[in-house]
């Protein structure tokens, strides 16, 4: 079991509110429980941020984690792989920003996090913003009973990140989508590191009524498909 620990003073169970400062770390709990549900280990773990500026100590907006995934290793160890959504001033609603992994190693006894702090892809981030109020593109907003519980476990109505993975040297890669509402159209683009740096693909911007599809291959070929004209589908193959 994993999830965010607040104190009495940022959460509070009967208003169902959430009034945590933003900084630059979260607080979890990981709890680990046998077979008939009693608890083996209990313990914390702290996932700090680097500011958006080098050098700067000024704090993060408010942070959300889900956890995407969870692979296990030898030894107990174990791999979290987490979506960051960020609630910016002002705003009520969180944004997805990020996708990111924390290695735990294991002792007999207690869980180890490695030493790290998670850094903001700003490539990521530009892709994902937008000026409009009614862009839902990987936003998690509360419904109008405006408890925050409801949306830790609630994925957006438009997600953006639909893969996420890393090349052969371990740099992240992602496959994002984004509506556009105006256009009635979804792009796709990856983000993928070339020439040491972060770059944003664009590949195919398909209209809502041709029915897109994506799908990444094992071999992280992505395959994105549409209805063509009459009974055809046409598939197009993009090379990672």
């Amino acid at each position: 079991l994993i999830g965010h620990k607040y104190n009495t003073s940022q959460y509070t169970y009967t208003s169902g509110k959430l009034m945590a400062p933003a900084t630059a770390s979260v607080q979890l709990y990981l709890n680990v429980l046998d077979s008939i549900g009693d608890p083996l280990i209990r313990q914390d773990l702290k996932i700090s941020f680097s500011p958006q500026k080098p050098g700067t100590k000024q704090a993060v907006s408010v942070s959300i984690l889900q956890v995407r995934a969870i692979s296990k290793q030898d030894g107990g160890a174990c791999t979290l792989l987490f979506d960051q959504y960020k609630q910016n001033k002002g705003e009520s609603c969180f944004l997805y920003s990020n996708t990111f992994s924390l290695g735990l190693s294991f002792n007999g006894t207690h869980f180890i996090p490695e030493n790290k702090a998670i850094a903001p892809n700003v490539s990521l981030e530009s892709f994902v913003a937008s000026h409009d109020k009614l862009d839902l593109n990987g936003k998690l907003c509360m419904d109008s009973s405006g408890r925050t519980e409801q949306i830790y476990n609630r994925r957006p109505s438009f997600p953006v990140n639909l893969w996420y993975g890393s090349d052969s040297t371990g740099n992240a890669e992602w496959l994002l989508s984004k509506s556009n509402s105006r256009k009635a159209s979804i792009q796709y683009s990856q983000l993928k590191v070339q020439k040491n740096a972060y770059q944003l693909i664009p590949l195919e911007e398909i209209p809502k009524n041709q029915d897109p599809c994506a799908l990444v291959l094992k071999s992280g070929y992505l395959l994105l498909g549409r209805q063509s004209d009459g009974q055809m589908y046409r598939i197009r193959l993009h090379k990672p």
